[in-house]
């Protein structure tokens, strides 16, 4: 059902994009029929001239200005109709990428988010695939601009008080109804990038960035110089009239020569002494230009765009107050002022012509006169620029939101419960991953209770226990953006989400897989201290530092939960350390939502064991709740009072005709059997099923059970 919708919308936008690639035909031809006759009329302006100059004949030249006018106009023509082929052409890639997201070919896209890896801290960004090739950014993104990218990898990593994001939910659900103002705004931005313009595949060239614009709007936001001096905008005025008033009595008066020369000498030397901060302004606003101009379409659209949301309001006015508090006039709007900057950048553009600019510069002072007016425009709106880039940013995130919810079938709305609302903490309907094409996606049911409590998931290899983990997770980091989630409902309160999923050891640090699992173990605990203060073990791991694994109180395992597991006792474990009731935490404060895919799996069983009933215990203990996943049967022997806190479900596979199948399917209880032997027959390594172990004399017994008969393991002995 999901993969016929799937291909219905698919089928929406390709039929959209045919009828633009028919479009972008007919104005190629157009352009092309504007282009002869461009030159034609050229030709004719030029021949004609020429014979009339030459014969002096009136018709001749009567025809040379007809093919003169007649090339302006063309000229004028034919632009509009490249404009128009242009936007035709980025219309059309908007619908090719929709059709290509519908039908799971997005993994091709250019823009990833990779590049933007180095600017976040988020503990869990790789661990749930966040950016990179086969990312949630990937999946999602339809944003074309630096700061849009950024706008929506904060979404995703920087959860936000609860009062925003339900403004940003809001937001988004009103942006999925405006599809015509979406598609524009991302054709819009496609403009800034020209291999993204064209719909440029990874197969085929590697991504170029949007340009940045950062140069321009550090000097927008820095105080003007030249215009601060009031005697040289004095002498600005007053050399350019005393040259001409010089000139035209030597050219129209027959005055001496030399009466041009004390002026034009002075205006020489005043020019070099103003060049550096002339050259200054012109290498900042010529260089980003292109970039900066490019924005005033986007700004346009967000001004006018039809919709009430409260943060979409307040999108559209921010940036149109000064640093002094003043607003900024109608007349000049982000996408007025853009154009205001756009004309005094154009009279700049003298400075490329060689033959004229250096007399020009010299007898009006072009060049000062530009910067003057440019530091007006600076000094009005320059500190308001940035936050115009900002907020069409975020525009664009909310964007990527809102058309994932239009293109994905099975997403639904999630209901943001406030802090300490009545149980569960999290309850997903039909939870999929949404990286996972529709038509192969599984669904399942997932709660998480109260506060101290959890799910331990069991499974043989394969069976889809990392990937129903990551769901969880994925769901959490697009609900707490503003988004839709793939389930058909979804119910939380505000979490702090924290996971040890993908570990990664470090040959250049020093780092050992088990030493950075146990790290990002430390990590996951210290986010659900009562007073959540300690710092990011994990990325400090990263970095070459070196926590310690566990804070001193935890150091030692005499006084843990695993104790009564083991077969020993204490008064501290008896009277609470097993599963008390959860460390209170500050008003307001949020649940910390736990994933650990197979915890502790770098070291030994015994060590395993002990290690990974005492996180969970501990975890429970400071009132986090989350999921944890295991093949390892032995851990789901765990003590009465933590068994009460802990609800058990599996996911198993199916050997038939010497085939194994899943079918990812949560089902309550622990698991019967593993397959690890299985797998390994599967591929061709000639394994028993049943081991047997060569005896000393010679004789033959079985020292393991059969993989489908798990032998019960006995309680690990206290290591001290």
């Amino acid at each position: 059902m999901t993969s016929e919708a799937s291909e219905a919308r698919a089928l929406e936008y390709a039929g959209r994009a045919r009828e633009l690639s028919a479009q972008v035909e007919r104005l190629e031809s157009r352009s092309t029929l504007v282009s002869n006759l461009r030159g034609l009329s050229f030709a004719v302006f030029v021949v004609s001239g020429g014979i009339g100059v030459v014969g002096r004949s009136g018709l001749a030249l009567a025809l040379s200005l007809v093919g003169l006018v007649a090339f302006i106009v063309l000229v004028v023509w034919h632009g509009r109709v490249l404009r128009a082929r242009d936007e035709a052409t980025r219309f059309m890639v908007v619908n090719q990428r929709g059709a290509d997201r519908c039908r799971g070919l997005w993994r091709a896209f250019n823009e990833d988010g990779a590049e933007l890896r180095s600017e976040s801290s988020c503990p869990y960004l790789d661990d749930l695939d966040l950016v990179g090739q086969g990312s949630l950014f990937q999946r999602l993104n339809v944003a074309h601009t630096r700061y849009g990218q950024r706008a929506l990898l904060r979404l995703f990593t920087e959860p936000a008080p609860l009062a925003t994001v339900r403004e940003r939910q809001e937001a988004a659900r009103a942006l999925a109804n405006e599809g015509a103002k979406r598609q524009e705004l991302e054709a819009l931005a496609l403009a800034l990038t020209p291999d993204a313009g064209r719909g440029a595949r990874k197969a085929k060239s590697q991504p170029s960035l949007p340009p940045d614009p950062e140069p321009l709007l550090r000097w927008a936001e820095s105080p003007p110089v030249l215009s601060g001096r009031p005697w040289l905008k004095l002498l600005g005025w007053l050399l350019p009239v005393l040259n001409l008033a010089v000139l035209g009595a030597v050219w129209l008066a027959d005055a001496p020569g030399w009466l041009a020369a004390p002026p034009l000498v002075v205006s020489f030397f005043f020019t070099w002494a103003s060049a550096n901060e002339a050259g200054r302004v012109f290498a900042a606003v010529s260089t980003t230009e292109g970039a900066f101009l490019h924005y005033a379409p986007m700004l346009k659209l967000m001004e006018e765009l039809p919709i009430e949301a409260r943060l979409l309001r307040r999108l559209k006015s921010q940036g149109l107050n000064l640093e002094e508090g003043r607003a900024l006039e109608g007349a000049l709007r982000p996408s007025a002022a853009m154009r205001e900057f756009q004309r005094g950048v154009g009279w700049f553009d003298l400075k490329h012509n060689g033959l004229v600019h250096p007399v020009a510069n010299i007898v009006l002072q072009w060049d000062l006169h530009c910067v003057l007016r440019l530091e007006a425009w600076q000094r009005r709106v320059g500190k308001a620029a940035r936050g115009w880039f900002e907020a069409l940013g975020e525009l664009e995130a909310l964007s990527s939101l809102a058309t994932f919810a239009v293109d994905e079938p099975h997403v639904a709305w999630p209901d943001l419960m406030d802090a300490g609302a009545e149980p569960p903490v999290y309850a997903a309907t039909q939870l999929g991953h949404p990286l996972i094409d529709p038509d192969k996606r599984v669904t399942n049911d997932v709660t998480l209770h109260a506060p101290g409590t959890a799910l331990l998931i069991t499974g043989s290899n394969m069976s889809g226990k990392s990937t129903l983990m990551r769901s969880v997770g994925l769901s959490v980091v697009l609900a707490q953006a503003g988004g839709p989630v793939c389930a058909a409902a979804l119910r939380l309160w505000p979490l702090t989400l924290r996971t040890s999923i993908r570990v990664s050891d470090s040959l250049g640090g020093g780092v050992s897989h088990f030493y950075a699992e146990v790290s990002k173990l430390k990590a996951v605990l210290d986010a659900a201290s009562p007073d959540a203060s300690a710092m990011d073990s994990a990325h400090s791991v990263s970095r070459g530092e070196m926590p310690n694994p566990l804070p001193p109180q935890e150091k030692s395992l005499s006084d843990s939960p695993v104790q009564e597991a083991s077969g020993t006792s204490s008064s501290d474990v008896a009277r609470g350390m097993a599963h008390p009731a959860p460390c209170p935490r500050s008003e307001g404060a949020r649940t910390v939502l736990f994933l650990l895919d197979e915890i502790l799996h770098g070291t030994n069983s015994r060590e395993r064991q002990v290690g990974a009933r005492w996180v969970l215990a501990e975890l429970l203990r400071r009132g986090a709740v989350g999921a944890v996943s295991t093949h390892d049967m032995a851990l789901c022997e765990l003590p009465p009072a933590l068994m009460d806190c802990v609800t058990q479900v599996h996911l198993r596979e199916d050997v038939a005709a010497g085939r194994m199948t899943f079918d990812y399917l949560v089902r309550p209880g622990p698991v019967r059997s593993g397959n690890a032997l299985r797998l390994m027959q599967l591929v061709g390594i000639p394994v028993p099923l049943a081991f047997e172990e060569e005896r000393p004399d010679g004789a033959g017994g079985s020292a393991e059970p059969k993989a489908s008969e798990p032998k019960a393991s006995k309680q690990p002995e206290h290591p001290g």
